[in-house]
């Protein structure tokens, strides 16, 4: 089976909800699109309880930069000014508990 265009999507969403169709009447009124069934169940299945047939239907939060820790680290990278030749970078780190993703991590 071929993967699932948009427009494939759109029509497993809408006719098993507007019309009542299930897998085996998709599969049976478009034979020229590969449907499989147990693809269209499991997608059935995931819009049903989601809403969504996204494979990520959620954005990840970004908690690092809060207004509050950005702060907190432009705190602590101006205490550094006096020993301007020293990365601090772990030590902030460390204090703030945020971590940072290096190239070597």
């Amino acid at each position: 089976m071929a993967p699932l265009t948009d427009d494939d999507r759109v029509l497993i969403r809408i006719l098993p909800r507007d019309k009542g169709f299930n897998s085996f009447q998709m599969i049976k009124d478009f034979p020229n699109r590969g449907l499989n069934r147990s693809t269209l169940n499991c997608l059935i299945k995931k819009i049903d309880a989601t809403g969504t047939s996204n494979s990520k239907p959620y954005e990840r939060i970004r908690t690092a930069r809060t207004p509050a820790n950005i702060a907190r680290v432009s705190e602590l990278i101006c205490n550094q000014d006096n020993d301007p030749s020293t990365s601090k970078s772990r030590e902030i780190q460390c204090k703030t508990g945020i971590r940072c993703i290096a190239k070597d991590d």
